[in-house]
């Protein structure tokens, strides 16, 4: 084979791959369904940028709701971090102009698990 068709044959294996579909990149980042939903006597920090008497921690009550300075009572039962915090935002917006809300989970509480297992002889 000669240089010339040797040339030729990579330049067109090297348009077929550009051809072919690739499949999408996977990443890592959880969906919105797949992350951590809030629930009943988790214990919750909200921060509230620059107005260190509205944050603090919470734990989520039985019916899955949190109490807040100035605001009535609100659902965070069934919520994730972000969906919370956002929720959280336009609630404040009464009272702050533009208010930057965090929202993290500090106790896990709501979905125990267990972690089952046999042994074949005791030591």
């Amino acid at each position: 084979m000669s240089l010339m068709q040797r040339v030729e044959r990579a330049q067109q294996q090297a348009a077929e791959l550009r051809a072919e579909p690739r499949p999408p990149a996977t990443t890592n980042a959880l969906t919105e369904d797949q992350r951590y939903r809030i629930g009943p006597g988790d214990m919750i920090d909200v921060r509230v940028f620059g107005h260190p008497e509205m944050s603090g921690e919470r734990r989520v009550d039985t019916f899955g709701n949190i109490r807040l300075p100035f605001l009535e009572e609100m659902q965070a039962a069934c919520l994730t971090e972000a969906q919370l915090a956002k929720a959280i935002e336009e609630r404040y917006r009464k009272y702050l102009r533009a208010p930057q809300i965090d929202v993290l989970i500090k106790d896990y509480q709501s979905q125990p698990v267990a972690v089952l297992a046999s042994c074949r002889r005791s030591v």
